[in-house]
């Protein structure tokens, strides 16, 4: 995980301005190359193209081996994650709402996972999970991802957050020994790893979209 973050995260933080100067390096050494304005834009063009059309096929391709590795942790996670940011939201060029985006990195997130694994936290997702009423909801205000999300989805992906809090909460108590899901057997590795590359993935699409523009 800490060794896909640092790999990841550079790619999820370049901004505008860092893609302007790549462009203005690209210009500097056609000038010194000779070569004119005509061909400097058609190959910044083409550049541009051939990277798009890269990422576009590298996200669909791992589209599949994400809703995978949910449905085998929450299927609710899985079919959110599908009718969200999957391949036929892709292709139709739709963007789903930050709401999503926010929740999906914030799962993804071990150090996320680590700040919801609370005794007030967790108590309050259960509550919630008993009896999903809005007097219950609103205590997840403290949990903003959460809290932001449950006007939209099924209590089955909150379910899911309380198992994942209290098995990382056994394990900071009780040591690494791994600890079993009630109802939902032991997480497989890879599925958080796969959804936060595609986040990655998908968050710098977005940004060369808009520079494009």
């Amino acid at each position: 995980m800490e060794a896909l973050k640092k790999g990841v995260h550079p790619r999820v933080g370049r901004d505008t301005d860092e893609a302007r100067a790549d462009e203005e390096d690209d210009e500097d050494e056609d000038e010194e190359t000779g070569v004119d304005s005509a061909t400097q834009a058609l190959s910044c063009s083409q550049r541009a193209a051939a990277q798009a059309r890269a990422e576009l096929v590298e996200r669909l391709n791992t589209i599949p081996i994400v809703i995978e590795g949910l449905n085998r942790v929450c299927t609710s996670l899985a079919s959110l994650f599908d009718a969200k940011f999957g391949e036929l939201v892709v292709a139709s060029n739709t963007v789903a709402p930050d709401v999503y985006r926010r929740f999906f990195i914030v799962i993804s997130a071990e150090e996320s996972v680590l700040q919801m694994a609370t005794k007030p936290t967790l108590d309050a997702l259960e509550a919630f999970v008993a009896a999903p009423t809005p007097r219950n909801a609103s205590v997840l205000v403290e949990i903003p991802a959460v809290h932001e999300l449950l006007t939209y989805e099924k209590v089955d992906v909150c379910r899911w957050i309380l198992n994942r809090g209290k098995m990382v909460l056994d394990s900071l108590i009780k040591g690494p020994e791994p600890t079993k899901l009630p109802d939902r057997g032991i997480e497989k590795p890879g599925a958080t790893d796969q959804l936060l590359l595609w986040l990655a993935q998908d968050q710098r699409a977005a940004k060369i979209s808009k520079i494009e523009t």
